[in-house]
């Protein structure tokens, strides 16, 4: 890979030899093509490597293949910010998605409108269905219809006012400025392999950094019955403590609000105390210890199952 592109897609995939050719087609349609594809496969025992090698061999578009033991999403996002080439952007798109035809040419666009703006960090498209329908999830209908997200073209924010200030749920698709994202890093938790991205969009979004959050479909996802968003319930159950980390992290941060911390605050100790944490030992580490008062009898009745 040469250091000469606007973008470097990086894709981490596990076990996705039947599918992930539906994201090498959509990089080959690209209407712009100036990215590298950086794939590190995270311990797959499927034909995951034959299939890339075969794309490789076809040679029509730049991709870097790097195979690993399985360690998981976040472990894996680590290692691609650590070899990742000086390319200006760097975007993550899951094995088992791909892309819309333009969405290079339009992040290109959108960018070269708040790249020379020093508290930007990047942009973010949306997310949609195989029809082009995006995703939009909202707290409730009248939410949904007051919202008047739908009629901009663009909102200028962070990731926790966009979330939290703009009331917008869902999945998006993040374009980072890689300079600065390589100063950030996924936690290490002993013997868990998860943890939500917000861990670190947040961390961005508190240490002052806006995105461009504008309004076209450039990456669809459907919600595979074997992908993350479907058994969400059971990764939070591998993985506590990083809940229980990432629930401790949004009761420090000041940009989050009251009303948010509290919810962290309670599945804090619920995933603690399903993790058998004393609860001594978790009031004494929480970042909350006011929210703790009420929290703490809400979580030991509804406990992680």
């Amino acid at each position: 890979m040469e250091a000469t592109k606007l973008l470097t897609i990086f894709t981490p995939t596990y076990n996705r030899a039947y599918i992930i050719n539906n994201l090498y087609q959509s990089l080959l349609n690209q209407t712009d093509g100036d990215f590298d594809w950086l794939i590190i496969d995270d311990g797959s025992t499927d034909d995951t490597e034959k299939v890339i090698q075969k794309f490789i061999k076809e040679n029509k578009i730049s991709i870097k293949y790097i195979k690993k033991e399985n360690g998981g999403k976040p472990a894996a996002i680590n290692d691609a910010l650590e070899i990742a080439n000086d390319n200006e952007l760097f975007m993550i798109v899951d094995s088992d998605d791909y892309l819309t035809n333009d969405a290079v040419e339009k992040t290109r666009k959108n960018y070269n409108n708040v790249k020379d703006k020093k508290d930007f960090v990047g942009v973010v498209g949306l997310r949609g269905d195989s029809n082009g329908n995006p995703h939009l999830e909202f707290c409730g209908e009248k939410q949904r219809k007051k919202n008047k997200y739908y009629s901009l073209e663009y909102i200028d924010t962070d990731a926790i006012d966009y979330r939290f200030k703009y009331n917008i749920k869902g999945d998006r698709a993040e374009v980072f400025k890689t300079e600065i994202l390589k100063k950030y890093r996924f936690p290490k938790i002993q013997n868990e392999k998860f943890i939500f991205e917000s861990i670190v969009w947040y961390q961005i979004a508190e240490d002052g950094y806006k995105q461009r959050y504008f309004n076209d479909v450039i990456y669809i996802t459907e919600y595979m019955p074997d992908g993350l968003s479907k058994n969400i319930e059971n990764h939070l159950k591998k993985n506590p403590e990083s809940m229980r980390y990432l629930c401790n992290k949004c009761m420090e941060w000041k940009k989050i609000p009251p009303r948010e911390k509290m919810k962290q605050c309670i599945d804090y100790y619920r995933y603690g105390i399903y993790n058998g944490n004393k609860l001594l030992k978790l009031f004494k580490e929480c970042n909350g210890k006011l929210y703790s008062i009420l929290a703490i009898p809400i979580a030991k009745i509804n406990k992680v199952k």
